[in-house]
């Protein structure tokens, strides 16, 4: 019944091209085929899939903040999906892993009250069904309101920003004890929001965490 619905609003309502306004997808395969390669991360157990500074991501992250679009949330998960799987340092990154968990990382309660849904969360829940894996939202808990990291001027106003803002519940710790984690999020500059959450999920026993994102 979903999919005809989909159909049928899909011709009623055609989608065009963000990018190109050409119709057709969120973004079209022509669009897709010119995205640029990330910048080499800093820390060996983050990957990414585009160059955040390619004026075509810029506006795709951006949609993805400011509009809960999940057509171009999966769209991008499955570009980094695909990209995982013929990327050797991807390959690198994800081996070893045990049945992980994708935690996306949480927003604010102020930012939620605002935005009414988490980008992260958008684009976990692609990547998780694409490896058949569990998604669990509600054990890294955003404890403390921060700034934007957009706003902050170098990386250690970053760091200090970001600084002891995310906890695991006591009662669920139990659920990543020795586990592996992949953590999800769209963007990564300096990498101190996914360093602090991967500090957090480690000190609640964790067995590894890595990160993917969208853009870096």
């Amino acid at each position: 019944m979903k999919n005809i619905l989909a159909s049928t609003l899909d011709i009623l309502f055609p989608t065009q091209c963000v990018l190109c306004n050409n119709q057709g997808p969120d973004i079209c395969k022509n669009c897709l085929s010119h995205f640029g390669p990330p910048k080499t991360s800093n820390h060996e157990w983050i990957f990414s899939a585009w160059d955040y500074h390619d004026k075509k991501t810029e506006k795709i992250m951006r949609l993805i903040k400011n509009t809960p679009n999940h057509r171009i949330a999966k769209i991008c998960s499955d570009v980094l999906v695909r990209t995982i799987i013929k990327n050797p340092t991807a390959q690198g990154i994800v081996s070893g892993l045990s049945n992980p968990i994708i935690i996306p990382i949480p927003i604010g309660r102020a930012r939620w009250r605002t935005r009414g849904y988490n980008q992260s969360s958008l684009l976990a829940h692609p990547i998780a069904k694409n490896f058949n894996y569990k998604t669990l939202s509600s054990i890294l808990i955003k404890s403390r309101n921060t700034k934007k990291q957009g706003t902050t001027k170098s990386r250690t106003e970053r760091l200090e920003n970001i600084q002891d803002s995310f906890t695991v519940p006591k009662n669920k710790e139990h659920l990543i004890a020795s586990r592996d984690i992949i953590i999800v999020d769209d963007i990564t500059t300096t990498g101190s929001t996914l360093l602090e959450a991967r500090k957090t999920l480690l000190a609640a026993k964790a067995r590894r965490v890595i990160a993917l994102t969208i853009a870096n």
